[in-house]
């Protein structure tokens, strides 16, 4: 027997049942399409408020640092947060302590900044993004967050720069006192041990002329020298003049020759120039350069008064007695001599004793001049460190001086808040073709689960695709009266109820977007909560 062949198009089956249950398709796309409208009604609509700043190098501002920081700082909950409080905001006012936290959150999520800066440019742009229901209000909010944050950003550069320049006039006092100080504690050590104030510190590079202990000393010790010298030669001098007056006679008799040619004069200049070389050549060492040369000279004097000695002629012999004139010349030389020596003496006493005394005192002043010496330097060094710190502090307040300045003002505002005529979110439309869609896969899921719901055969159809057989007819469907009742009123139902519920969704929704007071306040009410809900 031959089998039947199925000819049908599933296509043209599911339009079958489709059209078989249009109702079922229709009711679920008209619910969901009314719901999603009154939704797109509903829904709190928001306006997209925009402000544009160029930020630009002036002064000491760091635009760089500042713009890359801007969407942390402005978007700060610290700082919405005390915005909210300064616009005394009604919706966050009335909030609880909790409540207030996660709306200035819901706010946050709301405010969008955005750095742009060209390649090679010095100036950035920051695009300040907030979106709220309220339009009025969104522009206050953002005008009152770009000044806040500029004027942090200025006042942080001044606040810096004149906490700086705060410091350093707290170290110029401080460094100031301690000059003070140093220059009193000079003061007390110089009135406490009679040292001018202004005189320079035995031992240093300059002389201290006007110290009258170590003047007296340095004198006393330059005239110990030449006394020393004087002195030695003296000695000498007396020595040769003794030595002269011990081989002269003191009188001249008749046994005694009568002087020739004696030339004593010549020998007694030449052993005064003797005595002075010998002076000379003390002073001197065998190295140094001038020593030879004098020894020299002392050896061709010596010599020259040995030749003069032989060159003395003998007299006659006379018996004549006379007091030896060259003896009484030798003995006034020797007394002067001696009397030389010994003032020289006395005056090498005095010298040696004052210059004991005077090392003494300047002993005792070791370590005051130490100390004056330490003080003077420290001294030097704050005078420098106070002139360096002049000079930062003088910069520093004239840095802040200028940032007071608007020149200084590195921001520029592009662009001002202002009004849109149109929310920009959420879109209606999109609302509503969502919900349009959203319903009509509703109803077409209804649709083919109660079609294919069911584990029987459905049509003919159904039954020629199982079985060898060939369907030779088919008999329709007999209902009842009663169930025609049935099904007539159970559709009346929940047609009437559909309706119902469209209807009332539909006219809330035209009466709270055209006259919300044709609705109870508890209505209002209630939508008002969706409201807070969805926003």
């Amino acid at each position: 027997m031959a089998v039947q062949i199925e000819s049908r198009v599933l296509l043209a089956e599911y339009v079958e049942v489709f059209g078989r249950r249009r109702w079922q398709l229709i009711l679920p796309a008209l619910l969901v399409l009314t719901f999603g409208t009154a939704l797109a009604v509903v829904i709190p609509k928001k306006y997209l408020v925009t402000t544009t700043i160029e930020v630009r190098p002036v002064g000491a501002n760091q635009p760089g640092k500042e713009t890359d920081n801007a969407p942390n700082q402005i978007r700060a909950l610290e700082r919405i947060r005390r915005l909210l409080e300064r616009l005394k905001n009604p919706e966050y006012l009335a909030l609880r302590s909790t409540e207030q936290f996660e709306f200035v959150k819901d706010v946050q999520s709301n405010v969008k900044v955005r750095v742009e800066k060209p390649p090679g440019a010095t100036s950035s742009t920051l695009v300040i993004d907030y979106a709220d229901v309220d339009v009025d209000r969104a522009v206050e909010f953002v005008k009152a967050l770009r000044e806040d944050w500029k004027k942090d950003v200025v006042d942080a550069d001044k606040n810096k720069v004149e906490d700086e320049a705060g410091r350093l006039n707290e170290a110029v006092a401080q460094i100031d006192i301690a000059r003070q100080q140093e220059d009193d504690a000079i003061t007390r050590l110089c009135q406490r041990n009679k040292i001018s104030a202004e005189q320079i510190i035995p031992g240093g590079t300059e002389r201290r002329a006007e110290d009258p202990d170590f003047a007296r000393l340095q004198s006393a010790k330059d005239k110990l020298a030449e006394v020393q010298l004087d002195l030695g030669r003296a000695e000498l001098r007396v020595g040769n003049l003794e030595q002269l007056l011990g081989d002269t006679p003191e009188k001249l008799s008749e046994e005694q020759l009568r002087e020739g040619v004696s030339h004593s004069s010549e020998i007694l200049e030449i052993e005064s120039k003797i005595v002075d070389l010998n002076a000379d050549l003390a002073r001197y060492r065998p190295q140094h350069s001038k020593y030879g040369p004098i020894l020299a000279r002392i050896g061709e004097l010596e010599k020259k008064r040995e030749n003069i000695r032989r060159m003395t002629t003998r007299g006659e012999q006379t018996s004549v007695t006379v007091t030896n004139p060259r003896y009484l010349d030798l003995q006034h030389q020797l007394e002067a001599a001696r009397l030389e020596r010994n003032v020289l003496a006395d005056t090498q006493k005095k010298l040696q004793l004052s210059i004991e005394e005077d090392t003494q005192n300047l002993e005792a002043r070791y370590l005051v001049y130490n100390e004056i010496r330490w003080r003077s330097a420290n001294r030097s060094r704050l005078d420098e460190q106070l002139t360096a710190l002049s000079l930062k502090r003088d910069e520093k307040a004239l840095q802040a001086q200028a940032l007071k300045s608007r020149l200084n003002d590195p921001f520029s505002i592009l662009s001002e808040p202002t009004k849109p005529e149109n929310p920009t979110e959420p879109n209606p439309w999109l609302i509503v073709g969502f919900s349009l869609v959203a319903g009509l896969g509703l109803g077409l899921a209804i649709a083919l689960a109660g079609e294919y719901g069911r584990n029987c055969f459905r049509s003919v159809h159904d039954i020629g695709r199982v079985m060898v057989a060939p369907v030779l007819g088919s008999i329709g469907n007999i209902l009842t009266q009663r169930q025609r009742r049935v099904r007539s009123v159970r559709r009346m139902v929940v047609g009437t109820c559909s309706a119902i519920v469209i209807c009332a969704v539909a006219f809330v929704t035209w009466a709270w977007a055209r006259n919300p007071d044709l609705l109870s306040a508890q209505l209002r009410a209630r939508i008002e909560q969706v409201r807070d809900k969805l926003r």
